[in-house]
């Protein structure tokens, strides 16, 4: 094999149209010589001078002759000999991907990949993926029906992203998911409570029939529902919430990352709100809520003891039974109210020693509202009306902008990273857009001005 293959260029004329054209033809070298002593000759021709010949032999021929093959193609055909199946290169994928992004990020972008690998095929190479499959997938029904344009597009933009990065990599030749052309979801309708409604759900909240106080009391439920109205913070951003968080003195309360618990916020920055006091007198409530009842839970504790042990295993007496008669078809036994008392007084416990505003049963974080909270919508008489819990959020940004807020400070407050996402709210304050363009003053006045004295600049002579 000729280590230092030779260039050679060749002139050759041809006619057009009763023209002498002069092309170039690029010719080198390459292989081990043959039964004849010859080294391989190759060509390429259609050049238009030597210049340009030499520039294309520099561009492709001589990448692929240092990596040990004799043509850009042949170079190619190599490299797209051994290509991963779909499966492997989604596995390659979010491995390389995974550092980069938020971890919510991540688990959303690999479950629509895993996903698709599961429809498409697992074994299939990624250039056996036809345009066709990609939009059978992307149309795919859910489990609620149809799906959104929301949905289509996710499933689209993660795909592209996906076949656009094994394209980079030369483990496929095409993206099927470029042809693919999706309309723009549309901004949906803009729900946010009223002020009578907000009322409404927060003493709906202290309504809600909860059997197990040490999981979501309605103390826990209206201190959540409040934090959502008067904060107007992400729902991850409310689970991730600690006692540490808020200053009492001033009412702030301060939103921000927690890298010990890879956590952070959306945009990666953090900010501080000043806050309605009624919203922390909520929170004393529901604090002091669960210390009361540690504590007549620990009274329980003592009493179902005494009378164990002055009658035994016998069923307690009514005294005892209040609250838990409901719950069982017969009398339970001393035994078993005790280890329901004795595990409901862990639970607060963790509860009140956690750092979280609002833990769950376990001391842990939540990953999405109480149960409760539907219950709560459904007794305010919401239910039917597109209220979720993010509606809070949009509550929260409605009735600052509805209140002469101007959209600036409304995006630092709910901690948009593009002024486009706050000009959602924009349509609910148009009486204040009118007042800021009558405060232009008047440029017709009668009364004569005193004309300004002529300044002289001074001439500079060189």
């Amino acid at each position: 094999m000729a280590k230092n293959p030779q260039v050679s260029v060749y002139k050759y004329w041809t006619t057009q149209k009763g023209n002498r054209t002069q092309l170039w033809r690029l010719c080198w070298h390459f292989g081990p010589p043959t039964a004849n002593g010859e080294t391989p000759r190759y060509t390429k021709g259609g050049f238009g001078s030597q210049r340009d010949a030499f520039r294309e032999f520099e561009r492709t021929i001589k990448p692929a002759l240092d990596a040990g093959y004799p043509t850009p193609q042949a170079r190619d055909e190599a490299e797209y000999a051994e290509r991963p199946t779909l499966a492997q290169a989604i596995d390659r994928y979010l491995t390389e991907w995974k550092m980069s992004v938020r971890d919510k990020t991540y688990v959303d972008r690999k479950q629509t990949l895993e996903r698709a690998r599961d429809i498409l095929g697992q074994g299939k190479l990624l250039d056996d993926i036809t345009t066709r499959s990609v939009s059978e997938f992307v149309t795919l029904k859910t489990r609620k029906g149809e799906p959104s344009p929301c949905t289509k597009h996710n499933r689209h933009l993660y795909l592209r992203l996906f076949f656009d990065w094994a394209v980079e990599n030369r483990l496929c030749k095409v993206n099927p998911c470029r042809r693919i052309k999706l309309q723009k979801p549309t901004q949906g309708r803009l729900r946010f409570l009223a002020q009578a409604e907000c009322k409404l759900l927060l003493d709906a909240c202290l309504k809600v029939p909860v059997r197990h106080v040490g999981r979501a009391s309605p103390e826990f439920i209206r201190a959540f529902v409040a934090s959502g109205i008067f904060i107007g913070a992400r729902l991850d951003e409310l689970c991730h919430l600690e006692w540490t968080d808020l200053d009492w003195e001033n009412c702030w309360v301060t939103i921000q990352s927690k890298p010990e618990v890879k956590f952070y916020t959306k945009n990666g920055k953090n900010r501080v709100l000043g806050v309605n006091p009624e919203f922390f007198e909520i929170l004393r409530q529901y604090r002091e809520s669960r210390e009361e009842a540690l504590r007549r839970v620990k009274l329980r504790i003592e009493r179902l003891e005494i009378w164990k042990d002055q009658r035994g295993d016998a069923a307690p007496g009514p005294e005892l039974m209040a609250g838990f008669l409901e719950n069982y078809k017969q009398p339970p036994s001393v035994n078993l109210l005790l280890q329901k008392a004795r595990g409901l007084m862990r639970s607060l416990q963790l509860q009140i020693r956690s750092p979280l505003v609002f833990p769950n049963q376990h001391g842990k974080r939540y990953k999405g509202p109480p149960n409760g909270y539907d219950k709560a919508v459904r007794l305010a008489g919401l239910k039917g009306s597109g209220v979720c819990f993010h509606t809070l959020r949009h509550t929260f940004g409605s009735h600052l902008v509805m209140n002469g807020v101007d959209l600036s400070s409304v995006r630092d407050l709910m901690g948009h990273k593009d002024i486009m996402t706050t000009m959602t709210y924009a349509h609910l304050a148009p009486n204040h857009a009118l007042a800021a363009a009558a405060k232009i003053p008047s440029m017709l006045k009668t009364e004569p001005t005193e004309p300004r004295d002529a300044q002289v600049l001074p001439v500079h002579r060189n």
